[in-house]
């Protein structure tokens, strides 16, 4: 719907305190408004990774 905001989805591998860990860009949306890279080590991250259904329910309540 064009109503409805995006949601960009960044995943992080360890506690938000900056150092602690890398944070990826795991949506092209996300990917858009972030320097972190949406690979790592060759993997290319999707929708599909652990979590990201959860955090998007969350969202929408």
């Amino acid at each position: 719907m064009e109503d409805e905001p995006d949601v960009g989805v960044w995943g992080f591998c360890s506690s938000l305190t900056p150092g602690s860990g890398p944070s990826v860009a795991i949506d092209s949306f996300a990917d858009e408004f972030s320097v972190w890279p949406h690979q790592m080590n060759g993997e290319v991250f999707s929708m599909a990774e652990d979590g990201v259904d959860e955090a998007k329910a969350w969202l929408e309540g």
